[in-house]
C-alpha cells in the first residue's frame, strides 16, 4: 500500500511541473512602438519548428506594468518578408485563437514542419511618462512565468515616437548571452542567440519625456539618476546570485565526480572484503566470550550474559577468578585497562562495595532486578556496532539527500523563484525522505524522492546546474542500491563461522591439547557452544592440574555446571 502511495504522490508531482511542448521556437522578431500617449503596440514574429503534431502554440503575455492587452491577432505568414513592420497583408492568414489565463493560445495544426506566426497586440498604458524622464519597461521575457518557453535567436526592437538623441537615453539590457547592436535617434534593438525559459531577457529605457506628446507627466518616485543606480544594483545582485550559482554548480561538479570515483572504489572493495570473508574462520578465541555468545543468540539467558561478561572482563585482565568454598569467585585485578561503556558498568556494579563476587543465585538476582536491562541495552550496542551492518553509507545517502534538498533551495532562492514555487518542489520529496526514517531502506521512496529532486534541479534555469543535479540524483539513485550491500560486515559471518567451525573441530577424533593457560578460557567458549554427545571432561588432562588455579574447568570436572550456580539449568 506503501509503495501504490508513493507511486501516486511521484506522478502526481510530475504531472505538476512538466508541461513539455513538441516544438521549439527558432527565432523570436519582437518590435514594440512607443506611443505618445503610453501606450506599446507590439509585432511578433515567431518561427515555431515542430518535431511531431501540435495542435496550437502558446504565447504568454507579461500582465504587470500595463493596463491591458487589447487589438490581439494572430496570422500565419505566407510570404518571405517577416520582419515585423514590413509584412504584407496579403502574406498574412488569421489564425483563431483563444484567451487563457495568461497564455494566448493559437491553432496551427503543425508536424514535421515551421511555421512563422505573426503576434499583433497593444499594451495600454505599459509606458510611464514623468516630469523628468520616461520609464519603458518592456518584460517580454524577463524571469518571471510569462517566459515560459526556450528563445533562440531572439531581436527585440523599441521604437521612440520622435527622435531621442542616444546619450539622452540610459539602456539596460540584462541577458548575459545578449547585446544592443545598435541605437539612433528611432530607437534600440537588442539581440540575444539564446535565452532560455525563465531566464531574463527584458528591455528597458529611460528617455527624455518630450517625446511623450499625448500624455499626462507626474512626478517621478526618483529622480533619473536614482532610477539608473536602482536598476544597475538589481542587475549587480543578479550577477552576484549567478556568480554564486556558477561557484556551487562548479563545486557540485567537482564533488560528483569525487562522489562517483569514491562509490566505485568502494564497491571493489566490498568485493574483495565480501571474498576474503567467505568460508574464513578465524579462531574461535580471538573472539570474546560475550561476542561468542551474542552472535549465536540474540536473546540469551541473563545467566549466560553474566558468565559472558565476567570471563571477557577477566580476559581484558580487569578481574581474576578463584574458587570459595567450592563457589567461582571473581575478584578485581586493580590493573588499569581500557573497557568499553558496558563493561565498566558492569565492574561499578557488581563491585561497587567490595572487591570480589561469588558466582550464585543472589549474584544473578540482585544485577536482574536492577541493572541488566540498561547493561544489557549497552552490550547489544557495542555488539551490533563491531559485528552489526555498517551504518555509514546510509548516514552518507541521509547527509547527500539533505545536502540536495539544501543546494536546491538556495539555487532557487538565486534565481529569485517565488517562495510558494520552492515550497511546492520540496514538499512532496521532503515528506517521502522524512518517511525513509521510518522504512529505512524502502527503495521506492529514496528513488521518487531522489527523481522529484532531480526534476527540482531541472526546473532551474541555467542550463549547467541542471546536468549537475541531474548527476547528482543519479548518483545517490546508484548509491540506494548499494547501500545495503556497502553496509555488509564481514567481521559478523567470520564470527559465525568460527563457531560452525569449534563445533565441527568438537565433533571430530581429531585430538589435539590445550594448555593450563588456556584450558579455562577455551572452557568457557566450549560450555557456550555445547556438541550433542560431547563431554567437556574428555578436555580435562593431568596436565591442568591443579584444578582449582583453573575454576571453571573444576566445575566442570566435578560436573558441575556454572549456569546452575546462579539457579538456571545448564543447556
Amino acid at each position: 500500500m506503501l509503495n501504490k502511495l508513493v507511486i501516486i504522490a511521484g506522478f502526481l508531482w510530475l504531472f505538476a511541473i512538466a508541461d513539455a511542448a513538441a516544438y521549439t521556437v527558432e527565432e523570436a522578431k519582437v518590435r514594440a512602438w512607443i506611443q505618445p500617449n503610453g501606450d506599446v503596440t507590439v509585432n511578433e514574429v515567431f518561427h515555431y519548428s515542430f518535431t511531431e503534431y501540435e495542435e496550437e502554440v502558446g504565447r504568454t503575455l507579461y500582465r504587470e506594468g500595463h493596463s491591458g492587452v487589447d487589438d490581439f491577432e494572430a496570422y500565419a505568414i505566407t510570404g518571405s518578408n517577416d520582419e515585423p513592420g514590413f509584412i504584407q497583408s496579403a502574406d498574412l492568414t488569421m489564425l483563431d485563437y483563444e484567451y487563457g489565463d495568461e497564455t494566448v493560445w493559437t491553432t496551427v495544426d503543425g508536424e514535421y514542419e515551421t511555421i512563422k506566426v505573426f503576434y499583433t497586440y497593444t499594451l495600454e498604458d505599459a509606458v510611464r511618462v514623468y516630469e523628468e524622464y520616461t520609464d519603458a519597461y518592456l518584460p517580454f521575457f524577463s524571469d518571471g512565468s510569462h517566459h515560459d518557453e526556450d528563445m533562440n535567436e531572439l531581436y527585440i526592437d523599441v521604437i521612440f515616437p520622435g527622435p531621442v538623441p542616444p546619450d539622452q537615453t540610459e539602456v539596460f539590457f540584462p541577458d548575459r548571452n545578449g547585446e544592443i547592436t545598435h541605437q539612433d535617434e528611432s530607437g534600440v534593438r537588442f539581440y540575444t542567440p539564446s535565452s532560455p525559459m525563465f531566464t531574463n531577457s527584458e528591455v528597458r529605457i529611460l528617455f527624455p519625456s518630450d517625446v511623450m506628446t499625448e500624455a499626462n507627466p507626474v512626478p517621478a518616485p526618483m529622480s533619473l539618476n536614482e532610477a539608473v543606480q536602482d536598476q544597475e544594483a538589481i542587475y549587480a545582485e543578479a550577477d552576484k546570485n549567478f556568480e554564486q550559482q556558477s561557484a556551487i554548480g562548479s563545486a557540485v561538479k567537482w564533488f560528483n565526480i569525487f562522489l562517483i570515483i569514491a562509490i566505485i572504489l568502494s564497491v571493489i572493495l566490498m568485493f574483495i572484503m565480501r571474498k576474503r570473508a567467505s568460508g574464513h574462520a578465524e579462531n574461535v578465541m580471538n573472539f570474546t566470550p560475550l561476542a561468542v555468545l551474542f552472535g549465536q543468540n540474540e536473546k540469551p539467558k541473563q545467566s549466560e550474559s553474566l558468565l559472558a561478561a565476567l570471563y571477557t572482563l577477566k580476559e581484558k585482565g580487569a578481574l581474576t577468578t578463584g574458587m570459595n568454598s567450592d563457589h567461582l569467585t571473581f575478584q578485581k585485578s586493580g590493573q588499569s585497562v581500557p573497557l568499553t561503556k558496558s563493561e565498566q558498568f558492569l565492574l561499578d556494579t557488581l563491585f561497587k562495595t567490595h572487591d570480589e563476587v561469588t558466582l550464585n543465585e543472589s549474584l544473578l538476582q540482585e544485577f536482574s532486578s536492577q541493572h541488566y536491562a540498561k547493561w544489557e541495552k549497552l552490550a547489544k550496542k557495542e555488539f551490533n556496532a563491531q559485528f552489526g551492518p555498517n551504518k555509514r553509507p546510509l548516514l552518507l545517502l541521509r547527509i547527500l539527500m539533505g545536502l540536495m534538498f539544501v543546494l536546491l533551495v538556495i539555487n532557487h532562492l538565486l534565481e529569485n523563484s517565488h517562495p510558494a514555487a520552492i515550497f511546492i518542489f520540496v514538499f512532496v520529496p521532503g515528506i517521502l525522505f522524512a518517511l525513509t526514517f521510518k522504512f529505512t531502506l524502502n527503495k521506492w521512496l529514496w528513488m521518487i524522492a531522489i527523481f522529484l529532486n532531480i526534476f527540482t534541479g531541472i526546473a532551474l534555469t541555467d542550463i549547467g546546474l541542471n546536468l549537475t543535479f541531474l548527476t547528482y540524483g543519479l548518483t545517490l539513485a546508484v548509491l540506494v542500491f548499494l547501500v545495503k550491500p556497502l553496509s555488509f560486515n564481514y567481521k559478523k559471518p567470520q564470527l559465525e563461522d568460527s563457531i560452525l567451525s569449534f563445533k565441527y573441530m568438537l565433533t571430530t577424533d581429531d585430538s589435539f591439547s590445550i594448555t593450563k593457560d588456556a584450558i579455562d578460557p577455551w572452557m568457557i567458549r566450549a560450555i557456550q557452544m555445547p556438541v550433542h554427545g560431547v563431554d567437556l571432561k574428555d578436555y580435562i588432562h593431568q596436565d591442568h592440574q591443579p584444578l582449582k588455579a583453573v575454576p571453571l574447568t573444576y566445575l566442570v570436572a566435578k560436573g558441575v555446571h556454572p549456569y546452575e550456580m546462579m539457579g538456571e539449568k545448564s543447556v
